[in-house]
């Protein structure tokens, strides 16, 4: 088996088309509101491990981003997300407002 074979089959399963409405169903379930088109878009592309950037205001709910791989993969992956934010920034950016 290739280095690439394994990495898939411990991967697990990415979702697909017709898995979306599970996974929003999943969302629902766990923060109480269905994800935005692009939320799980982008959630299928990271599943898929592709290179992805999200760009979208403050509120547009980009920390999904963050949660919703991770509860498609399972807690079993024992995967580690490591999100860099300009806490201090956008602290001082929302106290000016």
């Amino acid at each position: 088996m290739t280095e690439q074979g394994a990495k898939d089959i411990a991967a697990g399963p990415t979702p697909t088309v017709l898995e979306s409405s599970r996974l929003s169903e999943d969302v629902k379930q766990r923060f109480g509101y269905r994800p935005r088109p692009f939320q799980l878009a982008a959630t299928k592309a990271i599943c898929e491990q592709r290179d992805t950037i999200v760009i979208a205001p403050t509120g547009a709910g980009k920390s999904l981003l963050f949660h919703t791989p991770l509860m498609e993969k399972g807690e079993a992956t024992r995967a580690m997300v490591v999100v860099v934010t300009p806490l201090r920034a956008l602290q001082v950016e929302q106290a000016k407002k």
